[in-house]
């Protein structure tokens, strides 16, 4: 499945993928089947079918978590939390973009609980940042500029310039908007 996706060669990948989650599943291999569901709803990430890549991705999350694998777990969560994210703000304002928010919010919590135990300051304050932008887009402003604030501040503790400054940014084009209303 891996060389399909390098190929960008997409139904196969995908078929790879879930042939090989079937073989994890007949030999009850939980560790290979936590690795091929993240392979299989990172190929659907890949490719912009987030509604698609979020079973495989909770899934995996959790195996990886329940498993100790701090790492992968992160990695996991939060490719959930972006898939739920990205879900929501395509199914604005329908009421069932808020289902996805809070499946975003969920995920980006459950990894940055593995983030802080791994001591990953940066993915953590990258984290926060996408909180902060869910929130906003569930219009809980005041929420989310305290979540973008403190991203802004972890980047720049960590002398991470740039992404302090699209925190800064972005935080900037949440009260101009607020301003307006």
């Amino acid at each position: 499945g891996l060389v399909y996706g390098d190929l960008q060669q997409w139904e196969d990948c995908i078929s790879a993928h879930e042939k090989s989650v079937k073989i994890a599943r007949q030999l009850f291999d939980q560790g290979a089947l936590a690795l091929r569901l993240g392979h299989l709803g990172g190929s659907y990430f890949t490719q912009k079918r987030y509604a698609e890549a979020i079973p495989s991705l909770q899934e995996s999350a959790a195996l990886h978590s329940q498993m100790g694998q701090q790492i992968e777990a992160s990695l996991r969560w939060s490719m959930l939390g972006d898939a739920a994210a990205e879900v929501g703000r395509d199914a604005h304002p329908d009421p069932s973009a808020h289902e996805q928010y809070r499946l975003a919010l969920e995920a980006y919590g459950q990894a940055m609980e593995h983030m802080r135990a791994l001591n990953d300051t940066v993915r953590e304050a990258d984290t926060i940042r996408k909180v902060g932008m869910v929130l906003a887009d569930v219009g809980q402003y005041d929420d989310a500029q305290q979540y973008l604030g403190a991203a802004e501040q972890m980047f720049a503790a960590l002398g991470l310039n740039q992404q302090a400054e699209r925190s800064r940014q972005t935080l900037k084009r949440l009260i101009e908007f607020l301003k307006e209303e």
